[in-house]
């Protein structure tokens, strides 16, 4: 049942959501940026066009529960639009699966492992960071006996 106590604070900002910039700033300390307009939209969070997200590879560690999940992406060059999938990956496979998940993006070249590995600003103050390996992260593998044996070490063990 709804009670007062909920409903008051956002009968505040449904009547003026400009308050919800108040709120953030003066009591958070959060700089919402400047606007010329505040308005509340629908509270329906899903997507009208169901929109489908597919990471390279997930993998779920188990002990007879899901304890921890690992968001594999191999990305070869830069694309802004990971920036805003990556944290909805890691987001969507926790909620999913009920355990952390992290997104690691391996990625062949320095530049692009500079790129990844910068955090995601998520806005008031919380940011998303991906893991990346990049290849100043995986040590050379100079014997050869030993590639027979382990083809995937050292990024594979």
């Amino acid at each position: 049942m709804v009670s007062l106590k909920h409903e008051g604070v956002l009968k505040l900002v449904r009547d003026r959501p400009e308050f919800a910039a108040d709120l953030l700033g003066d009591l958070l300390a959060v700089k919402v940026p400047p606007f010329s307009k505040a308005r509340c939209v629908d509270v329906t969070l899903n997507q009208v066009a169901p929109a489908e997200y597919r990471a390279d590879a997930v993998v779920l560690f188990t002990r007879r529960k899901p304890v921890f999940g690992a968001i594999i992406e191999a990305q070869l060059r830069p694309k802004q639009d990971k920036r805003f999938t990556w944290p909805l990956y890691a987001v969507g496979a926790r909620a999913r699966e009920r355990c952390s998940f992290v997104v690691l993006v391996i990625a062949p070249n320095a530049a692009t492992a500079r790129w990844a590995a910068r955090p995601i600003e998520l806005g008031g103050g919380n940011q998303y960071t991906p893991l990346v390996i990049g290849p100043d992260g995986v040590p050379k593998l100079t014997d050869p006996a030993r590639a027979r044996r382990e083809p995937s070490w050292p990024c594979c063990r």
